[in-house]
C-alpha cells in the first residue's frame, strides 16, 4: 500500500524506531529512546525529527508539532486526547503490542499500521463520552463543576444535589458504543414529560455508588434505567389517560342527567298547560249547571291526575 502522507512516513520510522529500542522512557512532550543501531537511527529520524542526542546511545525526540501531534500510549491518549485534535493528524505510538494507530486529518481516516477505516471506535468512543457529557448538561440543566462533576439539582429545596462525578482520564470502556448510547439519549430526552422520570432513575440506579464513578457507571447500567424510566414513564401516560377519561365520563354524565332534567320540566310545563286549556275549553263550551257542577269537577280532577300526576 502506498502511503503519501509525509507525517504517517515519519511515524512508520519512529514506529521502527522504538520498536528496534533497548529501553524507552517518557518525560512530559519528549520520548527518550536507547537505541541499538546508532548509525541507522542518526540516518533515518534526524533528518525527520529534532532530535536531540544525549549519549551515544541514547536520543530525544519532540512528540508535538505544527500539523502533527504524537500520543506515545493509550493513557497518555485517554488524558489528553480532545476533539479539536482531529484537526490535524495525530498517532498514538503504542497503541497494541504490534500496532500504531495514524489519523489522516484529510482523509478522514484510521490507520492501524497499513489498515485503513473511516471509524476507529476506540476514538469515537473517546470524543462521544465527552458529548455524552455535554448533552446531559443541555437537556437536563445539569451544572458542570470545576472538581469533575456533574451536579443534578433536586426539585426539592430540602434535598441534596446528586453529584455524578467523572474520572479526568477517560476510560476505555471497548465493550461499548457511545454514538448509539448519544444518539439515543438524544432522542429519548426530546420526548415530552419524560426528563423527570429519566433523572429520579438516574438517581435511583447510582444512589449506592460512589461519587467518582458514577458517571462510568451510568454509561455501563445506560440501557437498564432507560428501560426503568421507560416503565415509569408509561405507568404515569396510563394514569392520566385513565383520570382524563373518567373525568370526561363525569362531565358526560352530568350533562346528560342536566338534559333528562331539562326534558321534564318541559313536559311538567307542557301538560299542565295542556290540562288549563283543555279545562277553559269545557268550561267555555259548556255553562255549568249548579245540577252539573259535581260531574265537570270529577271530570277536571281526572285529566289533571292523567297529564299531571
Amino acid at each position: 500500500m502506498s502511503i503519501n502522507n509525509p507525517n504517517h512516513l515519519k511515524l512508520i520510522e519512529l514506529y521502527k524506531a522504538y520498536q528496534n529500542s533497548v529501553e524507552h522512557q517518557l518525560k512530559g512532550k519528549k520520548l527518550f529512546l536507547v537505541r541499538s543501531d546508532q548509525s541507522l537511527t542518526d540516518a533515518i529520524l534526524r533528518p525527520i525529527f529534532n532530535i536531540e542526542s544525549i549519549e551515544d546511545n541514547q536520543i530525544s525526540i519532540e512528540l508535538i508539532y505544527k500539523d502533527f501531534k504524537i500520543f506515545f500510549d493509550k493513557h497518555i491518549f485517554l488524558k489528553d486526547f480532545s476533539e479539536a485534535d482531529l484537526e490535524k493528524d495525530f498517532c498514538i505510538i503504542k497503541f497494541l503490542d504490534k500496532s500504531y494507530l495514524f489519523y489522516d486529518s484529510q482523509e478522514k481516516k484510521y490507520y492501524q499500521n497499513l489498515d485503513s477505516s473511516s471509524i476507529n471506535k476506540f476514538v469515537e468512543n473517546i470524543l462521544f463520552y465527552q458529548k455524552i457529557i455535554n448533552l446531559l448538561e443541555e437537556k437536563l440543566g445539569l451544572y458542570n463543576s470545576p472538581s469533575r462533576e456533574l451536579v443534578l439539582s433536586s426539585s426539592s429545596s430540602k434535598e441534596q444535589p446528586f453529584l455524578i462525578g467523572y474520572p479526568s482520564v477517560k476510560p476505555e470502556l471497548p465493550s461499548l458504543d457511545l454514538k448509539l448510547i448519544f444518539d439515543s439519549i438524544q432522542e429519548q430526552l426530546n420526548r415530552k414529560d419524560f426528563s423527570p422520570f429519566f433523572k429520579h432513575q438516574i438517581c435511583f440506579n447510582l444512589f449506592e455508588v460512589p461519587k467518582e464513578e458514577r458517571y462510568v457507571e451510568f454509561l455501563n447500567k445506560y440501557n437498564f434505567i432507560l428501560e426503568s424510566a421507560n416503565l415509569d414513564f408509561e405507568i404515569y401516560l396510563r394514569d392520566f389517560s385513565f383520570e382524563k377519561i373518567r373525568t370526561k365520563f363525569r362531565e358526560n354524565r352530568d350533562k346528560y342527567f342536566q338534559s333528562i332534567q331539562d326534558i321534564d320540566s318541559k313536559l311538567y310545563a307542557k301538560s299542565s298547560s295542556l290540562v288549563v286549556s283543555v279545562s277553559a275549553s269545557i268550561f267555555a263550551t259548556f255553562k255549568f249547571e249548579k245540577e252539573n257542577l259535581g260531574w265537570w269537577f270529577s271530570c277536571l280532577i281526572s285529566l289533571y291526575t292523567i297529564f299531571v300526576v
